[in-house]
């Protein structure tokens, strides 16, 4: 037998078991994502501005391209029991001032303010995406879609993160001109 057949044959071999430990991982990962993801709950309310419902889509492919099974709802109860959950308000619709004032948090009257918390929902956990206005929440969930990108554990960066409120420091206003 020649170097060349004794080379090629070892890289073959190699290659072989490289593809069968690869697939072996990633049949591992789908059955450990199955059981646990990310329910992105989206009051219809909110989800009537195109704004905000593009940023919670931005969040559930930010997820989903980190290999992390997540969907958006309605409500909290269609999401499935073992799936930890993101609760996306403003301080505009109903579901949302009362969660907030619930959970003891105030936002600035400001616009465009934005926050996170974590809070009990009767029996669970989730993870308040807030804003005091549509922008607010477009921000808190573009946040959270960074963090899942950037973050080692997408799962464990969102469950530790921590009670935050933002608000720009300067207002922007937008003038229109007329050209004629």
């Amino acid at each position: 037998m020649s170097a060349k057949n004794t080379r090629r044959q070892f890289l073959k071999a190699t290659a072989t078991a490289s593809a069968a430990i690869a697939t072996a991982h990633l049949t591992t990962l789908s059955a450990k994502e199955a059981e646990r993801g990310i329910a992105i709950i989206l009051d219809p309310n909110e989800a009537a501005q195109r704004s905000v419902r593009w940023a919670a889509r931005q969040l559930r492919d930010s997820l989903k391209d980190r290999g992390v099974v997540a969907e958006i709802f309605d409500r909290l109860e269609q999401a499935p029991p073992m799936f930890a959950c993101v609760l996306a308000v403003s301080a505009v619709s109903g579901i949302g001032w009362r969660t907030l004032d619930a959970a003891g948090i105030s936002l600035p009257n400001a616009p465009e303010a934005a926050g996170l918390a974590q809070v009990r929902l009767g029996d669970r956990a989730a993870l308040l995406a807030y804003g005091s206005d549509s922008r607010g929440l477009l921000y808190a969930l573009l946040e959270l879609a960074d963090r899942v990108t950037f973050a080692t554990d997408p799962l464990a960066e969102l469950k530790a993160a921590k009670r935050t409120i933002e608000q720009p420091a300067n207002s922007v206003r937008r003038r229109t001109f007329r050209c004629s």
